[in-house]
C-alpha cells in the first residue's frame, strides 16, 4: 500500500466524515509519515535540546536494517504488520501464529477505541492518521508477520499476474497510470473540494465541517 491509499485516500475520506480541510491534511500527513520516516539521525537545536526521532520504516534498499530480528518488533511489527493475535490450540505454535497480521482484527479495533477516546488531545489529529495507516496495513499485509518467519513463504505458483486478473487493462494503461501515479484522479480531487457536513465520531469540536 502506497502513498494514494495512505495520503490521498485517507484525505478523502476524512473530508467526507466532515473534518475540516486542514485537519484532513494532518491526518493524511500523519499516515503517510508512517513510511516515510526512515531517519534516525538526532536533530541538536540550538537552545540545547535535542529532537530523537522513532523510525518506522526502512527503505527497501536498507536490507541490513530490513533483515534486523532486533529491529522488526520496533518497526515492522506496531506499524505495518499488526499482529492479528490469533493463533493455534498448539501453544508450541502460538506466538508466531498470533504475530501474523490479520485484516479489521480485534486487537487493531481495540486499539482504534483506544486511540479516539483521546480525541480531545492537542496530538489527536496526528493519532488519528497513524491508526489510519496501521488500519490499511491490516489488508494489504494480511496473512503475513512483521518478523523473519517461515510463515512468510510464499510459492511462486501461487501469484497470479496483475494483467491475467485484469484483462482489460494493457501495458500501456498501467505504464500511463504509473507516471501520473502522483497526481490525484480528478474524482478524488473533486472529494477533495468538496464540502461535507457529517456528525461522525470524528467529526467535532474545532475539526469540522469548515472550507478553512
Amino acid at each position: 500500500m502506497q502513498i494514494d491509499i495512505h495520503y490521498y485516500a485517507a484525505y478523502a475520506m476524512a473530508r467526507l466524515a466532515g473534518l475540516r480541510p486542514r485537519a484532513a491534511r494532518t491526518i493524511a500527513t500523519a499516515s503517510q509519515y508512517v513510511d516515510d520516516a526512515v531517519y534516525a539521525d538526532i536533530l541538536h537545536h540550538e537552545n540545547g535540546n535535542n529532537l530523537a526521532p522513532i523510525v518506522t520504516a526502512h527503505r527497501l534498499v536498507e536490507l541490513i536494517e530490513n533483515r534486523d530480528v532486533n529491529d522488526q518488533p520496533f518497526v515492522w511489527v506496531p506499524f505495518h504488520f499488526f499482529p492479528g493475535n490469533k493463533g493455534p490450540e498448539n501453544k508450541d505454535q502460538v506466538f508466531t501464529e498470533q504475530l501474523i497480521c490479520r485484516k479489521d482484527s480485534p486487537l487493531i479495533n481495540e486499539l482504534i477505541d483506544q486511540y479516539l477516546d483521546l480525541k480531545d488531545r492537542p496530538f489527536a489529529l496526528e493519532l488519528i492518521g497513524l491508526i489510519a495507516h496501521v488500519y490499511a496495513d491490516t489488508f494489504s499485509h494480511a496473512g503475513f508477520s512483521g518478523v523473519s518467519s517461515r510463515r512468510n513463504k510464499v510459492e511462486a505458483a501461487s501469484i497470479t499476474p496483475f494483467m491475467t486478473l485484469h484483462p482489460g487493462i494493457n501495458k500501456e494503461t498501467t505504464s500511463q497510470a504509473w507516471t501520473n501515479r502522483k497526481k490525484p484522479p480528478q474524482a478524488m480531487c473533486i472529494a477533495f473540494t468538496r464540502p461535507q457536513v457529517s456528525t461522525g465520531t470524528l467529526c467535532s469540536g474545532s475539526f469540522c465541517p469548515d472550507t478553512n
